[in-house]
């Protein structure tokens, strides 16, 4: 008798467990952001003509029918099955084989068909390979035409402690044209990880699915506030946004099953932030600063600025970690302090008073009153030693003399006069002196100082 051989490809997700699918790997940062498995590569393989195409769908145990893309190949030298004028002779037993693929995982079957090309029947038995070396069996049986096959599930073989994807009570299926290949295998990778973490605000996430052209996938979660799209399964590569609601006040957790793979979805209650600094110290010239940002994914922040002559030029917003960076415009004036927001946070900015070209040492004495004042002195050598005498009368005043940004000597608010010896060494031959007019409050003040040259 000739031998009689089909494939099956089914090209759905059936509504199995999970244990044939594996998960996709997870970046070390998981900045949830989503790193992709790798690809696998899908092969085809040639099924001589003729054959023949069954669409069909499966029923879950006590459930209506699912409907889904399931392909039938046969392909019998010479005609066989296929033509409806051959007939089966009523005793006569083909052995069959085949495939079968779906978004949960992939197996085999294997048994007989017995009666005539329309009043055939299939008795055999599907397995399916599950990842931890397992195989699932059981049996199956009922009609295989040239125009239908309908067969019911029966007797579990091996149920893998069970963790079997055969669980579906029947499948049904109609001839629906002539095909000359299927793919082989199917292979599954998600843009997103296996873990997303935070989003106590819930959101949208897009995902993409990476198949090959024939193989069928579904999605699926167990919880009612993670919505998934009627995109979200499909035959092929395919791309979907499911959303989630925001969490009613309490940390929870969701399981989605996309293509096979699950994705654990750990919902927080709150958020936290951190900056790297609440204050910014800047010169009187333009420049940047940046503050960086601590905060748990998918929770979102902003940044904004309460001064015109500061600027957020990028991070004005963000979501979990990230930086602001702040444009400082050069100060004509007096020291000035102003804040920005960031992440609810604020943050101060003071800028120092434009530097002022004052004379050389001994060359005059510097007098002022309510305006602060900052100069840069001439020392004309980069070491030495020089005496700097001051006067800040009734009215307090501070008086700060600094060097290559160190502090020299700071008056502290006082009203006094005083002369001290004060050493400089470094790479710079001009020191700085910056008055605080009326530290203490008040107007009117009046102050004075002279630098002598080093010695």
């Amino acid at each position: 008798m000739t031998n009689r051989i089909f494939r099956a490809m089914w090209l759905l997700s059936l509504v199995l467990a999970s244990a044939c699918g594996g998960s996709p790997t997870v970046p070390a940062n998981q900045s949830a952001t989503t790193t992709s498995v790798p690809a696998a590569s899908t092969t085809t393989t040639t099924i001589p003509p003729p054959s023949v195409h069954y669409l069909g769908s499966i029923t879950p145990s006590g459930s209506a029918p699912l409907p889904f893309d399931m392909s039938l190949f046969f392909s019998i030298p010479g005609g066989g099955i296929v033509a409806p004028a051959s007939v089966l002779r009523p005793a006569a037993v083909a052995q069959v084989t085949g495939g079968y693929q779906a978004g949960t995982g992939a197996g085999a079957f294997s048994g007989t068909v017995q009666g005539t090309v329309d009043n055939g029947v299939f008795t055999g038995t599907l397995t399916a390979s599950l990842a931890n070396g397992c195989v699932a069996s059981r049996q199956y049986s009922g009609a295989l035409t040239s125009a239908a096959a309908n067969w019911t599930g029966g007797a579990d073989g091996n149920t893998c402690a069970g963790a079997s994807p055969l669980t579906f009570s029947g499948v049904s299926a109609a001839a629906s044209g002539t095909v000359t290949s299927v793919p082989s295998t199917c292979t599954y990778s998600l843009s997103i990880g296996s873990t997303i973490d935070g989003y106590p605000n819930g959101g949208s996430f897009p995902v993409t699915v990476t198949t090959g052209s024939g193989c069928a996938w579904t999605s699926t979660t167990n919880v009612p506030w993670i919505h998934l799209p009627a995109s979200a399964s499909g035959t092929g590569p395919g791309t979907f946004t499911f959303t989630a609601d925001a969490t009613p006040g309490q940390n929870r957790t969701g399981i989605l099953t996309i293509a096979g793979k699950t994705v654990t979805f750990n919902q927080s209650i709150q958020c936290t932030y951190a900056l790297s600094t609440t204050s910014v110290n800047a010169t009187s010239t333009a420049g940047t600063y940046n503050v960086t940002v601590t905060a748990g994914t998918g929770c979102a922040w902003t940044a904004t600025s309460n001064a015109s002559y500061i600027t957020i030029t990028s991070g004005s917003s963000g979501n979990g970690n990230g930086t602001v960076t702040l444009s400082v415009a050069a100060n004509t004036g007096s020291a000035r302090t102003r804040t920005v927001t960031i992440a609810g946070q604020t943050v101060t900015i003071n800028q120092a008073a434009v530097v002022v070209a004052g004379p050389a040492c001994n060359s005059q004495q510097i007098a002022g009153g309510d305006a602060p004042d900052t100069r840069s002195i001439q020392m004309g050598a980069t070491a030495g030693t020089f005496t700097f005498t001051y006067d800040t009368f009734s009215q307090p005043d501070r008086i700060v003399v600094s060097y290559e940004g160190r502090t020299l000597f700071d008056t502290g608010c006082v009203g006094k006069a005083e002369t001290v010896n004060l050493t400089f060494s470094g790479s710079q031959s001009a020191i700085s002196v910056a008055v605080t007019p009326n530290c203490a409050g008040g107007s009117g003040t009046s102050w004075q100082y002279s630098v002598s040259c080093p010695r």
